[in-house]
C-alpha cells in the first residue's frame, strides 16, 4: 500500500488499476483499514476528467469512510471526513443522504465530534422516519430508541429542527401518534414542537376529533406552557362540536386543560 500511495501521490491522475483491491481491503479490514482508505481519499481527490476513480468506486470510498467513522471515529477517521468534505462534498452528502448501507445509528451518537452541522445532511431525518417507512406496529418500539437516541446526541434547538423536520415530512396521522408519548423521551422545548403541530394538524383534519381530544387528555399539564395551554383552550373553546361522540371528549379535554 505505500508503494502504492507513492506511485499515486508523484504521478498524474491515470486510471488506478489496483482501486477495486485497495477498496476490498479498505471496506474488509476493520482498524487496519485506514492506510487503504489514505490511499483511496488521494485517488479520489486527484481524480478528474474521467480519469481515477469511477463514480461507483468513489461512492464506495465515500460510504465505507462515513461507516468508518461511525464505527470507530478515530483520528484518522475525522481527518478523511474532512477530505471529503472539501474535495467530493456534493457527492458526499449524496451518499450520506441516499444510499443503502449508511450505519446510522452509530453515525447519529458520534456525528458531533466533528464540530461541523454540515455533515448532519439528512440524516438525523432518514435515522427518524425509517420505522414510518417500514409501517410496521412493532417499530414504535424502534422510534422510541431512536428519539432517545436523538435526545442524548443533540442540543434543545437541533432536536426541535429535527422534530420538525420530521412532522414536515410525513404530515400523517401515524407520526403524530408515535409523537404523541414522546415527552417522556425529549425536553419540554422539544415537545412543545409536537403541541404546536398538532393543533395545525387538527385544524387541517390531518388528526381527527377523537384521537385529538384523547391525547390531550393523557399529556401531562407540565408538558404544556402557559401561552401554549391558553391557545389550546382558546381554540378548543371556538370549535362547533355536537356530536354525541366527540363532544364528551372534548369537554374532558377542555377540562384536563383546566
Amino acid at each position: 500500500n505505500d508503494i502504492l500511495y507513492k506511485d499515486v501521490d508523484r504521478f498524474d491522475v491515470y486510471n488506478y488499476p489496483f482501486s477495486e483491491t485497495l477498496i476490498e481491503h479498505y471496506i474488509n479490514k476493520g482498524k487496519a483499514c485506514f492506510p487503504y482508505g489514505n490511499t483511496l481519499l488521494l485517488m479520489l481527490e486527484k481524480s478528474a476528467e474521467s480519469k481515477g476513480l469511477s463514480s461507483a468506486e468513489e461512492e464506495r470510498v465515500i460510504l465505507r469512510t462515513i461507516n468508518a467513522f461511525a464505527n470507530y471515529h478515530s483520528k484518522d477517521s475525522i481527518s478523511f471526513m474532512f477530505r471529503l468534505k472539501k474535495s467530493a462534498g456534493e457527492q458526499f452528502l449524496k451518499v450520506l443522504n441516499g444510499i443503502e448501507g449508511t450505519i446510522l445509528h452509530s453515525y447519529i451518537k458520534n456525528v458531533k465530534l466533528l464540530k461541523d452541522k454540515w455533515f448532519y445532511g439528512k440524516s438525523v431525518l432518514n435515522y427518524l422516519k425509517k420505522p414510518f417507512v417500514n409501517n410496521k406496529a412493532h417499530d414504535y418500539q424502534t422510534f422510541k430508541g431512536k428519539v432517545s437516541t436523538v435526545s442524548r446526541s443533540f442540543s434543545v434547538e437541533e432536536q426541535s429542527q429535527f422534530i420538525q423536520e420530521l412532522i414536515d415530512y410525513f404530515e400523517d396521522a401515524q407520526m403524530y401518534k408515535w409523537l404523541r408519548l414522546s415527552f417522556k423521551l425529549v425536553p419540554k422545548e422539544v415537545y412543545d414542537v409536537f403541541l404546536k403541530n398538532l393543533l395545525i394538524a387538527h385544524k387541517n383534519r390531518i388528526v381527527g376529533h377523537n384521537d385529538f381530544f384523547e391525547w390531550i387528555t393523557v399529556i401531562p399539564m407540565e408538558q404544556f406552557s402557559k401561552e401554549r395551554k391558553q391557545e389550546y383552550m382558546n381554540y378548543i373553546s371556538g370549535l362547533e362540536i355536537t356530536h354525541k361522540t366527540y363532544k364528551p371528549k372534548m369537554e374532558r379535554a377542555m377540562i384536563h386543560l383546566k
